[in-house]
Parts: structure tokens; C-alpha cells; sequence
């Protein structure tokens, strides 16, 4: 059944002055992911002041997360709950033809992503959102082995930051 849930962005869903009560971009992008993850949808609660305007954090946050949901998008919007919604620190969402899976991880990982939950298709391409090449990958173990490639590792060169998108085809 659909389902969703709205959080404040600050001490409540009215307008509050203190920007310090604003949670922050991450604490948006966390909750998107794991209420997305489970089937629902997720929405921040604001409140305008008596002008009608928002608080510049609350701005600045939501427009981060706009910039965060350009390039991993793909795996937020139009997708399903996967069977398996998370392991460990990587929590999945599915195409609506099941034929891709996202697994999506807040810790940009140190060399490697190892994934038990995912079987990509043989032969098929991984790729990091907002990255254009390929990643390496490999079956070890009964796990899929994402190798990081050595650019990745310094954040300076990653396409975003607070969370990342790994697309993997697999088998509808």
C-alpha cells in the first residue's frame, strides 16, 4: 500500500526563525533514501513567515537537495522497493520494468562496494550516477564486487556528495 511521510525541517512545520533548527541537507537526503527504500514517499515540512517567505536555510537546503536529486534522481523517482531494501549501509530501489537496480550508500566506499542482495546481468556495465565510465566489478564470494576507481577516491572528483548511486542491470 502507498504510504508517506512528512518530516520538519525544523523544530516544527511552522516557519521558525533560528536557522541553527534547520536539519540540514543530509538529514533530507537520508530520509528520501530510506522512506523511497521501503515503497513510500518522503516529504519536508516548512513553514512560510508572515511575508510568505522561507528561511534562507531552509532554502539553501532544499536547492542542495535539488542538486543532489540531478544527478541520483534516476534511482529516487519512478522507482519500486526491491525485495531485499537494505544491507548494511546500502539501501536499494528498483526500475518499475525490474530490469535495474540502485543501490544507494551514504559512505562513498574506501576501494570497494560489496553487495550479497544483487546479482548484476552477465556481461552488463555498472556505473556510479553522474559518472560517465563504467566501473569494474566482479562475483567473489556469492557477492557483487564494485571496485572504486582510483579518481573516485579523492571526494573532490565525485559527481555529488551525501549520498551516492551505484545502477546496476539485472534480469527482470
Amino acid at each position: 500500500m502507498p504510504w508517506m511521510t512528512i518530516y520538519p525541517l525544523a523544530s516544527s512545520f511552522s516557519y521558525d526563525k533560528d536557522g541553527d533548527k534547520y536539519k540540514g541537507t543530509q538529514w533530507i537526503i537520508h530520509n528520501l533514501i530510506d522512506a523511497v527504500a521501503k515503497g513510500g514517499c518522503f516529504m519536508v515540512g516548512i513553514g512560510p513567515d508572515k511575508t510568505g517567505c522561507f528561511h534562507p536555510k531552509a532554502v539553501e537546503q532544499l536547492e542542495e537537495t535539488g542538486k543532489w536529486l540531478q544527478v541520483n534522481g534516476e534511482g529516487i523517482y519512478n522507482t519500486r522497493a526491491c525485495e531485499v531494501w537494505k544491507e548494511g549501509n546500502t539501501l536499494f530501489t528498483r526500475s518499475k520494468d525490474n530490469k535495474t537496480v540502485f543501490a544507494i550508500v551514504e559512505q562513498f566506499p574506501e576501494n570497494e562496494l560489496s553487495i550479497e542482495a544483487v546479482t548484476p546481468e552477465k556481461g552488463s556495465d555498472i556505473y556510479l550516477s553522474g559518472y560517465p565510465k563504467p566501473l569494474k566489478w566482479k562475483r567473489k564470494d556469492g557477492k557483487t564486487v564494485i571496485i572504486i576507481p582510483e579518481e573516485l577516491r579523492n571526494e573532490a572528483n565525485r559527481p555529488c556528495k551525501y549520498a551516492y548511486t551505484f545502477k546496476l542491470r539485472t534480469k527482470s
